[in-house]
């Protein structure tokens, strides 16, 4: 039996997913996109990127799906009775548990450093519709909003991110200024404008810097940072999985929370970490 893996969250999270089953299974597995479907995702409270579509030959057929199903809803039962899993390995944000067994169904983000080291197989482009055209731009910065910030507000919402602040987006810009003294504008990625408007009207009232937030659509977004010469990234998978994608990248500046997932050497040769 291939292994199954079910699809969950954002299109950072895919990557890792995907990536880290690579690892462990080579080319032979399966995947689901059942707990990827925008209904639930909005009742997780995630932001919807854009449903993962370009790996058919990954997908399981509705027989699979069922058994495999089965399964997982057993071994789910398992783990919040007895804290055991027979076949299932657990990796979320409320439950991370071994399988018994030799493990046959992967549900979680595998995204953590336990997971060290990283190969990135599924570069991020597998999100593109069509072939980007590199911009390589001197400097993007992403700045998460949205679901995020909703996070912090609701009782239903989990989320051990945190928020982010002025202090230390100062701290980066400047980090990425000392090592290019040459850049004069930067590029902001966001998945909330409004919020994006206003912080960057406070951050960079200090800065000799002209600021455009970007931001249009998903293959936009992603084509930007993934051809960026410098990255600023505080809290978002989906800004690390362009950063690991990306072919012109010299410098990432990246949050010491992010320093705890799984980050490719390559990348970290190249990244400053605050």
């Amino acid at each position: 039996m291939k292994p199954l893996l079910f699809i969950m969250g954002g299109a950072g999270n895919n990557f890792y997913q995907l990536n880290f089953l690579h690892k462990k299974c080579g080319e032979d597995f399966f995947i689901s996109e059942i707990f990827y479907n925008q209904k639930l995702q909005s009742i997780l409270g995630h932001t919807i990127k854009k449903p993962l579509l370009n790996l058919p030959e990954k997908k399981c057929n509705s027989f699979i799906f069922l058994l495999y199903l089965s399964i997982f809803l057993n071994d789910l039962i398992l783990m919040k009775t007895l804290r055991k899993s027979l076949f299932t390995l657990f990796d979320t944000t409320n439950f991370k548990m071994e399988s018994i067994f030799k493990p046959k169904i992967f549900f979680g983000y595998f995204q953590s450093s336990r997971f060290e080291p990283f190969h990135c197989h599924f570069n991020s482009k597998i999100f593109l519709d069509k072939s980007y055209m590199p911009k390589k731009d001197k400097l993007v910065m992403h700045l998460r909003g949205g679901d995020y910030l909703d996070a912090y507000n609701s009782k239903s919402i989990k989320t051990n991110m945190p928020l982010p602040t002025i202090d230390w987006y100062t701290k980066a810009v400047e980090a990425a200024l000392d090592r290019d003294c040459s850049i004069n504008k930067i590029k902001i990625i966001t998945d909330d404008k409004d919020f994006a408007e206003s912080f960057c009207k406070e951050l960079f009232d200090s800065f000799n810097l002209d600021y455009f937030i970007v931001s249009e659509s998903f293959d936009s977004d992603l084509s930007t940072l993934m051809s960026a010469r410098k990255i600023i990234i505080y809290n978002s998978t989906f800004a690390l999985m362009a950063a690991e994608s990306n072919k012109f990248l010299d410098l990432a500046v990246i949050s010491h929370y992010m320093e705890n997932k799984s980050i490719s050497l390559d990348l970290k040769n190249k990244s400053i970490f605050i």
